[in-house]
């Protein structure tokens, strides 16, 4: 007797959209693949991406819908409502489309240009920001506020090729290391002694930075907004962790996958 032919196999067949864009690279380094979000790792307090929801005004009335438009509220996507606002306009950064690796910025002047979300967060704390300062040296990327500017969780510009991270004691990275006009991803734990600094997933510093607590988050300049950094943001992801190894460049590589980096 002749074999019988098998039936046609059931069920759902996938198949991707021309639109489809995976979100991160499906070869993995510390683990991710396409299908890895932030939110899938616990501690996740803040997350603003230009792909997300942007208003003109900091109470969110006037959407951001192109090139040049003053940015007033970032919102932040992890669900705990802490929102990067400005609410004087002239200290609002600029929206612009398709800077790098197609996808949108927001632009910080240099001059007066920040945003603000205002909590309070004890360490440990991981903070990651995909970024491009375009400025001076001796300029702050990013400020945890909580007492004095610059010391309570601070990524800060020493010099035009070295970068310094502070949270109640300045630990200064290797000078050369760092670029103006370069895209990074920076990643920045907050942690004591166990404290440290990865650029595109390298160790810059690892030493003891301090241990103050965080008054909110400011990007772009200090606290009070001064001595502010011109540069390019294209993501911000904090977690309320000291996230270890693996999980710190599963981020990285989500990141990298989004912006192209490195």
């Amino acid at each position: 007797m002749m074999a019988r032919a098998k039936p046609p196999r059931r069920g759902w067949i996938l198949r991707h959209h021309a639109w489809f864009k995976p979100l991160g690279r499906p070869e993995a380094r510390g683990g991710v693949t396409a299908a890895f979000s932030p939110p899938d790792l616990a501690g996740l307090i803040l997350w603003c991406a230009t792909d997300g929801t942007l208003w003109q005004d900091s109470v969110a009335t006037v959407p951001v819908g192109g090139d040049t438009q003053p940015v007033g509220r970032w919102d932040d996507a992890s669900g705990g409502g802490r929102h990067l606002l400005q609410a004087t306009g002239g200290f609002r950064p600029a929206f612009y489309t398709n800077i790098q690796n197609g996808r949108a910025v927001v632009r910080f002047d240099g001059s007066d240009d920040f945003l603000r979300a205002v909590y309070t967060q004890a360490q440990p704390v991981t903070i990651f920001m995909v970024a491009k300062a375009t400025g001076v040296s001796a300029r702050y990327s990013f400020d945890g506020g909580g007492g004095s500017p610059g010391t309570a969780g601070s990524l800060y510009w020493a010099a035009a090729n070295q970068l310094r991270i502070h949270a109640g004691t300045a630990q200064l990275a290797t000078a050369g290391t760092s670029a103006l006009n370069t895209w990074y991803v920076w990643s920045a734990i907050f942690n004591g002694a166990s404290s440290g600094l990865w650029q595109n997933g390298v160790s810059l510093i690892a030493a003891n930075a301090g241990a103050n607590t965080t008054g909110g988050f400011t990007l772009g300049a200090t606290t009070g907004g001064s001595v502010p950094e011109a540069q390019d943001v294209g993501e911000v992801l904090i977690y309320a962790a000291a996230l270890g190894a693996t999980d710190r460049q599963s981020v990285e590589t989500y990141l990298n996958g989004r912006w192209a980096v490195y």
